[in-house]
Formats: C-alpha cells, structure tokens, sequence
C-alpha cells in the first residue's frame, strides 16, 4: 500500500510538471508574437501587404466589371488605335501636299511679280512711246482720231479741231495748238479689273460688280483734270471716270479720218 501511494504521488507530480511546460511553451510563443506584431515597422509592412491586396483585388474586379459590361471593348480598342494611326498619316499627307501647293504658289506668285514688273517696266513703257492714231468707242464703235506731240501725250481731233478742257472742267473745241496744255490728252492701258478700279475717280463710289468689260481698253484721260473722255452715242464729254461703258476706249494704230461729231 505504502509503494501504491507513493506511485499515485509520482504519477500526479510527472502529470503536473507536463502542464506546467505546456503552459510555459505556449506563454513563451504568445509574447513573442505579440512583441513581433507590435513593432511599427511590421505594422507599417502589414499594412501596405493589404493594401496591395486590396488593390489587386479592386483591379481584378473592375476588369472584370468591364469585361461583362464591354464585351467588345478589345474590338473598339483595336479601331481606336488603327483609326488614329490612319488619321496621323492623312494628316501628314495633308501637310505635305499642303507644303507642296504652297511652294508652287510662292513660284507663281514670284511668276506673276517679274510679269508685272515686266509690264511696268518695259510693256507699258513700249506702249506710252506708240504712236496710236485712233480710238475706237466700246459704247458705239465711234473713232476718234488722235495726234500724238510727245512720249504719252495725244491731241484728240475733233470737227476739224482738238478737243479742249480747262482746269474747271469746261470742254469744247478750239483750233489744235500742241502748246495749249488744255489739249493734252494721256492713254491709260488697262488689262484687269483691278487696274481698271485703281483708274477709276476715289470721289465716287464704285459698283461691286462690273459686268460686259472687255480688256484691254484704255481711258482717255485729260491732263488738265485728270477726267476721261466720254462717248455717249456720239456725243462727246469730258467727266470724272466712272465705269461708264461710253469712257472705255480701244487705241488702234492706223489712222481714222475725222467724223463731224457736233
């Protein structure tokens, strides 16, 4: 009996020592995983590793969303892309051509400027110096023979006389006399429209459209006043120029005998 007891006793001290290791191991792991989670940095790394998560999982989701949602959405990606691809090369196909036509119209223009220097240099200075002996009327046929006294400087014969213009713009016929300054008439040559709008008066207002002008023409300008010989169905007038049809004039080089006008 004595052993037995003593056995028990052995048997309750072995079984109390065993929990009390078991108790000590699992105190010892529990502070050491709360010491190690508590440090901020392993907070700090804890965090961003959900974070991450999260944000993984978020970006799963809304692919998917769009995926459900757009079915087509790789299809009208691919068209975007060759779309704009297609629209770039448009543009700078646009851009060169543009370049190109730019460049052929910076030519012409340069064409068109030795042209009219040409013209302003040598053409009309050709024309001033011809000896034209009559002007054929547009408004009716009319000639009108001229006497040319100098470099751009005519006498207009009218009735056996020269037509006359003072300074205040009265008009007649007096016997010719190269001296008489109110006899002086001058040839303007135009071509285009433009130059015919520069010839006309600045005291008048110009219509926007002409219409039935055919160039070249010339206007016969005194240089007393600067105004133009008109023709109305015969009748003769010196007034400002205006886009009369009877003012414009075609210079002919062969002579025309004298028609009584008055």
């Amino acid at each position: 009996m004595k052993y037995k007891k003593i056995i028990e006793i052995l048997i309750y001290l072995l079984i109390i020592g065993i929990l009390i290791y078991i108790l000590t191991s699992q105190y010892k792991t529990l502070e050491k995983f709360t010491v190690l989670e508590s440090t901020p940095e392993n907070i700090t790394n804890e965090m961003y590793k959900q974070l991450l998560l999260l944000n993984q999982i978020n970006n799963i989701s809304s692919q998917k969303q769009i995926n459900k949602n757009l079915p087509h959405l790789d299809v009208i990606n691919s068209y975007k892309n060759k779309s704009k691809i297609f629209l770039d090369s448009l543009k700078n196909k646009i851009d060169t051509d543009l370049t190109e036509k730019n460049d052929y119209l910076s030519k012409l223009d340069n064409t068109i400027l030795r042209l009219s220097q040409y013209k302003d240099d040598n053409f009309l200075k050709e024309l001033k110096n011809t000896d034209f002996k009559t002007i054929k009327s547009h408004n009716n046929g009319l000639n009108i023979a001229l006497n040319r006294i100098g470099f751009d400087n005519y006498q207009v014969k009218v009735n056996n006389g020269c037509m006359n213009v003072t300074t205040e713009n009265d008009y007649n016929v007096v016997p010719c006399n190269v001296s008489d300054k109110g006899q002086h008439f001058k040839l303007n040559h135009i071509f285009n429209e433009t130059e015919y709008r520069n010839s006309l008066s600045k005291a008048f207002p110009q219509l926007s459209e002409l219409n039935n002008v055919h160039y070249p023409l010339s206007l016969v300008k005194s240089k007393a006043t600067d105004n133009c010989l008109k023709n109305t169905h015969g009748k003769l007038s010196v007034e400002p120029c205006r886009e009369y049809e009877g003012q414009r004039w075609a210079s002919i080089k062969t002579e025309n005998s004298c028609k009584k006008l008055f």
